[in-house]
């Protein structure tokens, strides 16, 4: 009897767990490129708005023919899904643990770490998806080489702009300005509409409460250390969009470890009024019999007797409004 005729590891069984698995695990950007969109094929097409302005509608006469539209800046892209998978080996060392545990504690102590590691698979998935949405929004490309594969994708994301002066300095730095100031940057490039969020790392975010300018402009000749709160409440005034930080780090099969948005970087993100940026879009694989969406493959390697729990999915983010993403260098 092998572990993977065991009832926990069967793979009906194992699909329902992962699918309907729990992971500790928020994404940052998937609001703003969500998994709503299916494909069946391993290409697909979306709209990319080069120009984010409608024009008004034209008052015609009765009878009179409505005036045409031209298609505004739009382009059309081809994209492709990737495969994002990796497994857990079961050895023969590991199914003798489990086969021949005298113990029913002891034996669930041992699947219980088996299912350890299969929730760290479906983890690394998510993290995997993450770097990918985070490429495009936080750096306008996705780079990745690693066991034999290798990506190099440029966006359509504005170029990078840069702080006239670097918010690490507080005796000079105006971090609130700068955010006013960019704010009205991105206002004229989306036909008056503000960005939703912004990103940036903590560090950065430090940078803004510790600021000569901030504790003036907040606490006033008395000075003081400004506390976030105070900070939300002084920016909501300016209406500049919530901040959140991220300082999260992917770490690859190689040991590199990597962040997802580079530690001096400040990104704004979404256009008032658009629900979304574009998407993630989710592809079918073979594992999943042609169906878009997470699988659970176990398998057995017949020459080493070495049993496997691979999981997997095919999904790669598609931008619609690049003119949504904004970045900074601070």
């Amino acid at each position: 009897m092998s572990i993977l005729q065991l009832d926990e590891f069967k793979r009906e069984t194992l699909i329902g767990y992962v699918e309907n698995l729990t992971i500790p695990f928020e994404s940052k950007t998937l609001p703003f490129l969500p998994r709503d969109k299916d494909v069946y094929g391993l290409t697909f097409a979306y709209d990319i708005f080069k120009k984010n302005s409608n024009v008004a509608a034209n008052l015609v006469e009765f009878g009179t023919p409505a005036p045409l539209r031209d298609k505004q800046g739009l382009e059309r892209a081809v994209g492709e899904v990737a495969k994002l998978s990796h497994r857990y080996r079961f050895d023969q060392k590991d199914q003798l643990t489990i086969l021949n545990t005298k113990f029913d504690k002891e034996r669930q102590q041992v699947i219980d770490r088996a299912f350890n590691h299969i929730d760290n698979l479906k983890l690394g998935v998510e993290e995997t998806e993450e770097y990918l949405r985070s490429s495009v929004l936080y750096k306008g490309k996705i780079k990745y080489d690693l066991d034999g594969f290798s990506l190099d994708l440029a966006f359509d994301v504005p170029k990078a702009i840069a702080a006239t002066k670097k918010w690490s300095d507080p005796e000079i730095s105006n971090p609130i300005k700068d955010l006013v100031d960019w704010i009205e940057k991105f206002k004229k490039a989306n036909a008056g509409r503000r960005p939703l969020a912004i990103h940036m790392s903590n560090s950065a975010y430090l940078d803004i409460l510790q600021a000569k300018s901030t504790i003036g402009n907040i606490k006033g000749v008395a000075g003081g250390m400004v506390t976030p709160d105070e900070l939300a409440t002084y920016l909501s005034r300016w209406n500049i969009p919530p901040i959140t930080t991220n300082d999260l780090e992917i770490t690859f099969e190689d040991g590199k470890t990597e962040r997802y948005l580079p530690e001096r970087r400040v990104v704004f993100l979404g256009i008032e009024g658009k629900t979304t940026l574009g998407s993630t879009v989710q592809g079918p694989t073979v594992e999943k019999q042609g169906q878009p969406g997470v699988y659970v493959k176990p398998w057995r390697e017949q020459n080493t007797e070495n049993e496997f729990i691979e999981i997997g999915k095919a999904a790669f983010p598609e931008l619609s409004y690049p003119s949504g993403v904004m970045q900074i260098d601070v």
